[in-house]
């Protein structure tokens, strides 16, 4: 029987532009519809190749797939060494729609020609988050109405009572301008980064507003050439800052806040830090990597692990502040050594240097690294230490992540062909 060739159907190719255009909108709605939207394109993803099957066998020998399979390994066996075996293998086990969503954006985007609109798409869908935000900053409520918890300190925007909106602009940012940029569209890219980057800051969020500045650093160092740029980039970056640090209500947000969370009023700095928000879980993060040190407690066990402590930890303090353990332990690298120990630890981060930086994983010509590196700066910037961040393993962050890590893929891809 002949296999149905589906390379040329306009109503595949259609439904493909819509399915991937709504990826923002999907995220806005919440985690049930963006599922969906992951799985329609996996599942569009898998038809495809098996109506093409030369494309299995290119697949199958490509030295990505054979990295994220002992990716994919690692985690199945994190499982068995963790301390509730149900808990980490649901997380574990679907970590392979993630492969395949590198896998079907890396294919479908070029194959359909479809990557520029896409992301005029998705342009337009981040300018109206923006508006958005621009509005709910000056009036106090967004478009639709709705308000923030915490009025005058946080931006809600479109995601109703998720405080996650700068996140949302940040993970999108780079994907847009640098498909901006390797269109040679420079000034629209200098104009989205400049109403982007305003609006993160305005949500209020102090982690995301971090990684921006530490990405644009990567940016100006690494990717842009010319010396002059350089130097005019940093001295408009810091006035910037300072400037907008100037507005009474980012300045209570990212200064006086700051300064009064930091205001450490006891000698022991175990003590300080189990009062301090987030920076008490690198206490609780240690206490629970100290009784599993190689392998951790294992992928999403975290909280468990962590209520545990009030029964095993020696410490009295400890014992007194475990209420104060959350879900994750909000930063990706306590995440690690509490839940995938030292051994697990090294070998998450060697393959995630494998991934971003082997040289059996980059450009073919020199002159295309530099501007590849766009695509890579959202995924150096989850990996930075300190600053607090979600769960690492969590379906939206491991999303965003690849996501970002999909694009780079693409624009290798792209540019290798030419």
């Amino acid at each position: 029987m002949k296999n149905l060739d589906i390379s040329d159907n306009k109503n595949f190719k259609n439904f493909l532009i819509l399915i991937f255009s709504l990826l923002p909108v999907s995220i806005i709605l919440g985690n049930a519809v963006m599922e969906i939207n992951i799985i329609l394109i996996i599942f569009s993803f898998i038809v495809f190749i098996f109506s093409n099957k030369k494309l299995i066998k290119n697949i199958k020998n490509e030295k990505l797939l054979h990295l994220l399979l002992i990716f994919w390994a690692y985690l199945i066996l994190n499982s068995f060494f963790g301390i509730d075996f149900t808990n980490s293998i649901k997380r574990n086990f679907l970590f392979i729609k993630f492969i395949l969503l590198i896998f079907s954006f890396k294919y479908l985007l070029l194959h359909f020609d479809i990557l520029r609109k896409i992301i005029f798409s998705w342009t337009m869908i981040l300018l109206i988050v923006c508006i958005d935000v621009f509005f709910e900053f000056i009036f106090g409520f967004n478009i639709l109405g709705f308000e923030s918890s915490m009025k005058n300190e946080r931006i809600v925007s479109f995601f109703k009572d998720e405080l996650i909106v700068g996140s949302f602009l940040f993970a999108f940012l780079f994907i847009i301008i640098g498909s901006l940029i390797f269109d040679n569209r420079i000034k629209i890219a200098f104009l989205i980064t400049f109403v982007v980057s305003l609006a993160i800051i305005l949500t209020g969020e102090r982690s995301i507003v971090i990684k921006l500045l530490f990405s644009f650093l990567i940016f100006i160092f690494f990717v842009q050439n010319n010396l002059k740029i350089k130097f005019i980039s940093i001295f408009l970056l810091f006035l910037s800052v300072i400037a907008l640090l100037n507005l009474d209500t980012l300045k209570v947000r990212f200064v006086d806040q700051v300064k009064k969370d930091l205001n450490f009023n006891h000698n022991d700095i175990k003590h300080n830090l189990l009062k301090t928000k987030y920076l008490n879980q690198s206490v609780f993060s240690y206490e629970i990597f100290k009784n599993n040190i190689f392998f951790g407690v294992g992928n999403k066990n975290y909280h468990k692990a962590c209520m545990n402590l009030k029964d095993i930890s020696e410490d009295e303090l400890i014992k007194e502040m475990f209420v104060h353990c959350y879900t994750h332990p909000h930063q990706v690298y306590y995440e690690f050594i509490s839940e995938h120990g030292i051994l697990g630890t090294l070998i998450i981060l060697g393959i995630i240097f494998k991934l971003l930086f082997d040289k059996d994983n980059r450009p073919l010509l020199k002159e295309n690294r530099k501007l590849i590196l766009i695509f890579k700066i959202y995924c150096l910037s989850s990996i930075i230490p300190i600053v607090p961040t979600g769960s690492f393993f969590s379906s939206s962050q491991l999303f965003l992540f690849f996501l970002n890590y999909s694009f780079y893929q693409v624009y290798i891809f792209k540019k290798n062909q030419k």
